[in-house]
């Protein structure tokens, strides 16, 4: 049997706390992005980027999930349609 090893549902599997050591208020998923981001400051441009690749990641493991899940459902009815268990 087939048993979820994710994170239950609403839970955030990834957590970074980042800051911009001159700009400790800057949030890019707050601020508005670049163009939020004071006087090209390159430590803001990389939290930035931070935050973009921890979006990326979330976004693949939320593919993964669905998609080992329906592999284990169609697994699970083929079994079925077989007569296996």
């Amino acid at each position: 049997m087939y048993k979820s090893q994710f994170p239950p549902k609403g839970t955030n599997p990834i957590k970074i706390r980042a800051l911009c050591l001159k700009h400790p208020r800057y949030n890019p998923a707050v601020s508005g992005g670049e163009r939020a981001i004071v006087g090209g400051c390159v430590y803001c441009a990389e939290v930035l980027a931070l935050k973009k690749a921890h979006d990326a990641a979330e976004s693949a493991l939320r593919n993964l999930k669905i998609a080992v899940e329906d592999y284990a459902n169609a697994t699970r009815e083929s079994n079925s349609v077989r007569g296996g268990s």
